[in-house]
């Protein structure tokens, strides 16, 4: 500072120079802000309290090993125990002669998909419809409806539901043959409908009564009905075709 009159006047002092090393630490500063990306800084709204979890990938268990060695015993479900036995009472057999229907005791447990897939393994048909009913014993029965390209007889006949043909003896016929009846209701129903009536075994069914006509009498029944009298005894009422005459 100097005095010039009564001013106070300030001595102009000449710039330094900046350093060498000053602009290139500029330059590179510069460099590195123009290459990073402009960001700002954006704050989510969030109009739920609650997080969510991001949806990521999530992939099927693909395990290298089973985690168990064995399965258990009583968690496994196959053809054999879901298929118990065959039924075969008269009801069971007017069903395998009429609508083509065969006729099991199945597990409690089994559904409807897989009793068709287990009667597919065992006996090589095709099942078009299965129908499932629960007993008042607790058992569960399964009506297994076949394809027309499959007959339910021939099926009984090898799972050794029924027996016939040359399988058949007329020994066996005999057996579940007692007599004829001779009463005058009897002879009443040979003359006006053609109708031959006798007692059968009482565990007898209206197939083997059917084949066993044919075996001992070599006539073709057109129809056989059964009655159990009150005495505990079994009558069948065998209608004869039109070919044949009862007389």
């Amino acid at each position: 500072f100097w005095l010039k009159g009564s001013d106070l006047v300030q001595r102009k002092t000449p710039a330094m120079a900046p350093k060498k090393g000053d602009k290139k630490e500029k330059a590179e500063k510069v460099a590195k802000a123009v290459k990073q990306p402009v960001s700002k800084k954006v704050k989510k709204i969030r109009t739920k309290v609650r997080f969510y979890r991001p949806k990521t990938l999530v992939k099927a268990r693909n395990p290298k090993y089973p985690r168990k060695s064995t399965e258990g015993r009583g968690d496994k479900l196959d053809k054999y125990r879901i298929i118990q036995c065959p039924v075969t009472t008269e009801s069971a057999m007017k069903k395998i002669e009429e609508i083509n229907t065969l006729v099991f005791l199945v597990d409690i447990k089994a559904t409807k998909p897989k009793i068709k897939e287990a009667v597919k393994q065992l006996y090589d048909v095709k099942c078009a419809k299965v129908n499932t009913l629960i007993r008042p014993d607790g058992k569960k029965k399964a009506y297994v409806r076949l394809t027309q390209d499959y007959d339910a007889l021939d099926v009984a006949n090898r799972i050794g539901i029924i027996k016939r043909g040359p399988e058949m003896k007329i020994g066996d016929c005999s057996q579940k043959w007692k007599r004829p009846v001779t009463t005058e209701s009897a002879m009443k129903k040979i003359e006006e409908i053609n109708t031959l009536v006798f007692l059968v075994d009482l565990k007898a069914t209206k197939p083997k009564i059917k084949e066993a006509v044919k075996q001992l009498y070599d006539v073709k029944c057109a129809k056989v009905n059964t009655l159990i009298r009150p005495d505990g005894k079994k009558k069948a009422y065998v209608r004869l075709t039109q070919d044949y005459d009862a007389l």
